[in-house]
């Protein structure tokens, strides 16, 4: 875990060299999916955000009870969220090992990046997201297309999206965890994106 969560310079900090995030971006910053994943986080009084990059969503939280904490491998991207917001809780933080101790947040989340993740990381992510979270996790990803000719395609700032099926991903599920109930919401917004919620069983 300790390894993890070394900072280790990446191509995400090459790439993020002036401190913002590629997801500021208008058809990103208020993407569908983010009110949602809010209006979902709103049922507990705290959330944790996996890969939260610049902290884009902490938007939703200000001015509310809920207590907003996100953590990211991204040096560049840190700071970048200070500078928007100097109160903002962000940390760095690896989602293959989270630097929290179990039942940590009401809800613990993750958008736009399992994309970026090898399919043996899934189990480890989703492992980790559950163990520090008391009442729910909530994964959003975009699905390649089944018609996309590459295993691996590229996107606008030159990071590997992994292809793979919702089948897969539910196999994942069916591993990691004795969930209550899990509800899936597709076909959300123009590129159509795909909202897990995993809810805990109550011990």
């Amino acid at each position: 875990m300790q390894d993890c969560n070394r900072h280790k310079p990446s191509q995400w900090d090459a790439e993020s060299r002036f401190g913002d995030d590629p997801f500021r971006a208008d058809w990103s910053a208020n993407h569908p999916i983010r009110t949602m994943i809010a209006n979902k986080a709103m049922l507990g009084q705290s959330v944790l955000e996996c890969g939260c990059a610049s902290c884009i969503d902490i938007k939703y939280y200000n001015g509310t009870d809920m207590k907003y904490t996100g953590i990211d491998i991204t040096l560049n991207f840190i700071r970048g969220a200070k500078r928007h917001d100097r109160n903002v809780d962000v940390r760095y933080g690896n989602i293959l090992a989270i630097p929290f101790v179990d039942s940590s947040f009401d809800t613990v989340y993750a958008s736009n990046v399992f994309e970026h993740l090898n399919s043996g990381e899934w189990v480890l992510a989703i492992s980790e997201m559950w163990r520090v979270a008391r009442k729910q996790i909530l994964l959003a990803l975009y699905i390649v297309p089944d018609s996309h000719p590459m295993e691996i395609n590229k996107d606008g700032w030159g990071f590997n999206i992994i292809k793979y099926n919702i089948h897969e991903l539910l196999e994942v599920f069916w591993r990691c965890a004795a969930w209550r109930s899990l509800e899936m919401i597709r076909d959300i917004g123009d590129d159509n994106r795909i909202l897990f919620v995993l809810e805990k069983a109550k011990c």
